[in-house]
């Protein structure tokens, strides 16, 4: 065996080797990918859980936000003729 067999078989070593590496590399990012996409898609599917429950309080709260309104208007008002009637009969 010469230097030229064992330089052959060096190099026939480090390329087994080089692929074995590229294959447990390609086996990492696949498995990285189904991982991250599968956070990703449960991000997605909780976005969307989110934005329905706020599109269904935004429909409770809007009537609920006009009245409250309405409300606060008339206790101002009624607060305002309360202190006129009051100074009065002071």
């Amino acid at each position: 065996m010469n230097l030229a067999d064992t330089a052959d078989i060096v190099g026939i070593v480090r390329d087994v080797v080089f692929l074995f590496l590229l294959l447990v590399v390609l086996l990492v990012v696949f498995i990285l990918y189904r991982k991250i996409s599968a956070v990703l898609d449960a991000a997605k599917r909780t976005f969307r859980d989110a934005e329905e429950v706020m599109s269904a309080v935004s429909n409770v709260v809007k009537p609920v936000s006009a009245g409250s309104g309405a409300a606060f208007g008339v206790g101002k008002v009624l607060s305002f003729l309360f202190r006129r009637a009051r100074g009065r009969r002071s």
